[in-house]
């Protein structure tokens, strides 16, 4: 793990509001067909990998049916874990390797983003779609916010590497997804056509399923980042990655 110094330094973060929206339920069109989803047969049991498959947009064919989620909405409970999530500034990182006496530069204002990231089951990725929505029980909107490093210069001792890094306030949901999911009915029309009609198969829970995503009302800090020359395995290169700190 970096070692990160925080400074005192609060920055002011300009935050994007955005969240994905449910998608319309193909129920209109079952009413329109005279088909009534009530009296659909329930889907299958899915695995938890075949409910993400669906929340990402995806059809499951199974048990001699298809299906695909209507509607994922996660319902976190009411805890939270607080933590600031740390990343480093790109373009900030000085040396003073090689016998070199102390190091100095001068920064530009730069900017860092910082992303919700989920985990089901302990492993990252959940592909979010427009069937995807966070329920009410969430306080937390916000997918994605950008803070701006406030710092003028960065200065590496003899023999250090030094960086500037940049910290967010994240909170940790826990909570399931629900998924209601819809089966494929094929009708064929007096005119020789067939079309798809969707039907209510049923809800069906996705557990032990982690957000992590910014907290909009707590400040953002500037720190600093250092590590021998030795070991520049300490030194991120990578502005996407990212540690988290629990203090």
């Amino acid at each position: 793990m970096t070692n990160v110094q925080s400074t005192p330094t609060k920055t002011r973060t300009r935050r994007s509001i955005g969240i994905a929206s449910a998608a319309l339920s193909a129920g209109i069109l079952g009413a329109v067909m005279g088909v009534t989803p009530a009296n659909a047969a329930d889907a299958p049991g899915f695995s938890g990998e075949e409910l993400q498959q669906l929340c990402s947009g995806e059809t499951i064919s199974k048990d001699g049916g298809v299906f695909r989620s209507a509607n994922c909405t996660y319902k976190p409970s009411g805890d939270v874990q607080q933590f600031m999530r740390w990343k480093s500034v790109p373009d900030t990182k000085v040396s003073a390797c090689d016998g070199q006496s102390n190091q100095t530069k001068r920064l530009q204002m730069q900017t860092v983003t910082f992303s919700q990231s989920w985990t089901v089951g302990g492993s990252a990725g959940l592909d979010i779609k427009d069937i995807f929505s966070i329920g009410v029980e969430s306080s937390y909107t916000e997918t994605s916010t950008t803070a701006t490093a406030n710092t003028d210069e960065i200065v590496a001792n003899s023999g250090q590497t030094n960086f500037a890094t940049l910290g967010e306030p994240f909170v940790r949901e826990a909570g399931p997804i629900e998924v209601v999911v819809e089966r494929e009915n094929r009708i064929g029309l007096t005119t020789g056509q067939v079309v798809s009609v969707w039907e209510d198969a049923g809800t069906q829970s996705l557990n032990d399923v982690q957000r992590d995503v910014p907290d909009p009302t707590r400040m953002g800090e500037s720190g600093r980042g250092e590590a021998p020359c030795g070991e520049t395995n300490r030194v991120p290169e990578d502005p996407n990655q990212w540690y988290d700190y629990f203090g």
